[in-house]
This record gives C-alpha cells, sequence and structure tokens, in this order.
C-alpha cells in the first residue's frame, strides 16, 4: 500500500473511531502489537466503481464491545451489546471506507459499497496478516487492531 494511502486509512480510522465512539487510536509498528490473550472479529467492505478494492479491519471483541457500547450509550455488559456488537463494527465499516475514499480521491467519483461481512477471524493467521504490505497497525486504547486496504 502507498504510504498516502496508508496515511489516510489511519488517520480517517482515528477520527472516525473518536466522533462516532469516543474511542482513541494511534499508529502503532507492527511488532508492537500484542495480539495475546485476545479473541478476534473482523469485517470487511468491497468497494467499486472509480477504483475497486476491499478495506478489512480485525479487533478484538472486547474492543468491537466496546464500540458497540459507546456508540449505543450503555454497558459494554447489556444484553444488546452481546447480540449487536457486530452490527457496530459493521457500521464503523461503513463509515470508515465512505471517509477513506472521499479522502483519497475526492467527491466527485462514484464508488458502489458492499454491505459489510463480519466474521470470526483465527488467531493463527495473524502473523500473515502482519506480513501484508497492505496492512497498517492500530493501537485502540491498547489493544490491537489491523486494518487492510486493499486496491485491485
Amino acid at each position: 500500500m502507498e504510504n498516502k494511502s496508508i496515511s489516510t486509512v489511519e488517520t480517517v480510522f482515528a477520527e472516525v473511531l473518536e466522533n462516532l465512539a469516543f474511542m482513541f487510536a494511534d499508529p502503532s509498528e507492527k511488532e508492537a502489537l500484542d495480539d495475546e490473550n485476545s479473541e478476534f472479529i473482523q469485517t470487511s467492505i468491497l468497494f467499486t466503481g472509480h477504483k475497486e478494492g476491499k478495506l478489512k479491519i480485525i479487533v478484538p471483541v472486547n474492543v468491537a464491545k466496546e464500540l458497540a457500547g459507546n456508540i449505543l450509550g450503555i454497558d459494554t455488559d447489556d444484553e444488546i451489546v452481546e447480540a449487536d456488537y457486530t452490527d457496530a463494527l459493521d457500521e464503523l465499516m461503513n463509515v470508515v471506507c465512505g471517509n477513506v475514499l472521499t479522502e483519497l480521491y475526492g467527491i466527485e467519483p462514484i464508488f458502489n459499497l458492499s454491505i459489510p461481512q463480519a466474521g470470526s477471524f483465527d488467531p493463527d493467521k495473524w502473523q500473515a496478516e502482519l506480513d501484508k504490505s497492505t496492512v497498517a497497525a492500530m493501537n485502540v486504547d491498547g489493544d490491537p487492531v489491523l486494518l487492510e486496504f486493499d486496491l485491485k
């Protein structure tokens, strides 16, 4: 991933996360991320049109639950959070992807976004994700998050 794209994805993700869920993210060195003792979830969205590609986010489940609780303004132990945290992650994905594409290409180009697809993430694939040049590493309130922005 070119440096401008990496920087844009990191910046937009941090801004959206702060504005949407009052959570804070900072770019991190991939080697500095601690993935131990975490159960992960991922969501991805495809886009076509002016450019084609995919945006994927991999987060610990506790981060997704905190995201949902903060968006809904309720405690992370609430039943609703337990049931809907994947929806919150998908909503974050929609907003981040739209903002990244607008930031990179402006408001004129037309993009079609797929419905985000959330699912579990196999922690054994963590290192393979880190090794991808299309992946940016973030630290969200002390937890590791990976962002993949892959243009075709």
